[in-house]
């Protein structure tokens, strides 16, 4: 199958997959400058917007029933960010697919290309900069993915290729930083995980978690390297060509005792990575969670906070003023419907709120939360 036409089905088929599952529930879709969030439900944004750019798409498959795992963790701000880039890499697929090469789409192909570009720095500005495993629409457990003894799986290639991942240094693969390493070495190679290779890594990973990454994570693995299909090959096309065959016992004996040394050295830097990203993430979570309880007027944390008392608002203000985030409208009409629904009761801490989001505003390093993407 030609690569773009492959990447845009891949595309079309994961949207149709997120609109069967979440197309009804609601998404950000803009923040005015007023900070008031606009949100829209998934599927009429999706439909609404392809229609004015003039995309076609199978709206109809998308209205079927739902036959995928739902990942019931995934909030408002985490489906926002998963809809708009599966919206991003379709517009992509799409244009690369059908309109690259025809001098009379360049027009089109500028349009697409630029409002997929504001809309991304957008989409980084306004919401948290989550991890991609925390950005997963559909989880799979391992045996819910493709079994190693399917009838596709060929077992002299798959033997090849555990051979292969073992001269690579990957003799089993035992946590999940190993994993994230060995698709990055893949790539490196531009050895596209095709149905015998998926079933070598599955064959070699001996740890829940890493299996569970890797079922996760290899169909976007191989989205991204079919954006550049001249490199990208079959690992089956790797052990075929010339010079690229296994080694033998006797001349790869000094290429595996190399291969050791390089897997020692590299598992001790995957367990030093692997604390540096726990710590970050765990940094980020609890960002999040904090940034939750502030938010929420129902919140035990908030309700310490007399937000009618000055030196209670200026306290409860510096948690935003340390984040770096504004205090979005949507959050102090919340607390006047909540807390304080009587009639100016909170005219001190708005005026507070104002001279707060307008000195955020003013730092260079202001992450523009609350900024329209118009």
């Amino acid at each position: 199958m030609n690569k773009k036409k492959e990447r845009l089905d891949n595309a079309t088929n994961y949207l149709l997959d997120l609109l069967r599952a979440y197309g009804k529930r609601p998404i950000t879709v803009k923040i005015t400058q007023s900070g008031e969030e606009v949100d829209a439900i998934a599927g009429t944004f999706v439909k609404q917007h392809l229609a004015r750019m003039g995309f076609s798409f199978p709206h109809e498959e998308g209205a079927k029933p739902n036959t995928r795992k739902v990942n019931d963790s995934l909030d408002q701000d985490m489906l926002s960010v998963i809809f708009h880039e599966a919206l991003f890499e379709f517009m992509v697929a799409y244009v690369k697919a059908r309109c690259e090469g025809n001098p009379n789409a360049a027009h089109f192909l500028d349009i697409v290309y630029n409002w997929v570009g504001n809309r991304q720095q957008w989409l980084n500005c306004t919401f948290p900069l989550y991890t991609d495993d925390e950005l997963i629409a559909f989880p799979e457990t391992p045996a819910e993915a493709m079994r190693i003894d399917a009838p596709e799986v060929d077992a002299a290639t798959l033997k090849k290729n555990v051979a292969f991942l073992n001269e690579m240094g990957y003799e089993q693969i035992a946590n999940q930083t190993e994993m994230m390493q060995l698709f990055w070495e893949l790539a490196m190679r531009s050895i596209v995980m095709d149905t015998n290779m998926r079933a070598a890594i599955k064959t070699i990973t001996i740890e829940e978690q890493a299996l569970r990454y890797f079922s996760n994570s290899y169909r976007a693995y191989n989205r991204t390297l079919q954006k550049y299909p001249q490199k990208a090959v079959a690992a089956g096309e790797i052990l075929k060509q010339p010079g690229k065959a296994m080694p033998t016992a006797s001349s790869g004996k000094i290429e595996a005792e190399t291969n050791q040394r390089i897997h020692a050295v590299k598992k001790e830097l995957n367990e030093k990575i692997r604390k540096i990203r726990q710590d970050g993430s765990t940094f980020k979570k609890t960002a999040r969670m904090l940034k939750k309880m502030l938010d929420d007027p129902a919140s035990r944390f908030q309700k310490t906070y007399d937000l009618t008392n000055e030196d209670d608002i200026e306290s409860y203000l510096l948690w935003y003023r340390m984040m770096k985030r504004v205090v979005r409208s949507s959050t102090v009409k919340a607390i006047e419907k909540f807390r304080y629904p009587e009639a100016g009761a909170l005219d001190l801490f708005k005026q507070k709120v104002e001279a707060l989001n307008a000195e955020i505003r003013s730092m260079e390093d202001y992450a523009g939360e609350e900024d329209s993407e118009e």
